[in-house]
């Protein structure tokens, strides 16, 4: 299903999953709040999760936090730099 989600935004984009147990701890990792699973039906639930997007170099010595509300137009700017490892805080 992730993957099928991704692909309706880009091919190239990488999606992470886990149990429950490795999500919470890589929420943590990032001062998250942790996701709440609303609803007991396993077809039919809701998720509160995050909305920042964090990007990340292919070093993974950089990242930048996106917050909600971030336009599209920013992460453009700045993804393509930060893929070519050429990305600075400003």
């Amino acid at each position: 299903v992730l993957r099928r989600w991704l692909d309706g935004i880009d091919r190239s984009f990488v999606g992470l999953r886990g149990s429950p147990d490795q999500v919470a701890e890589i929420q943590r990792s990032f001062g998250l709040a942790p996701a709440v699973r609303q609803g007991s039906d396993s077809a039919n639930y809701t998720v509160g999760h995050a909305a920042q997007v964090i990007a990340f170099t292919p070093d993974n010595q950089a990242h930048v936090v996106y917050p909600f509300g971030t336009r599209q137009a920013d992460w453009d700017h700045d993804i393509p730099l930060l893929v070519q490892g050429r990305w600075s805080a400003q």
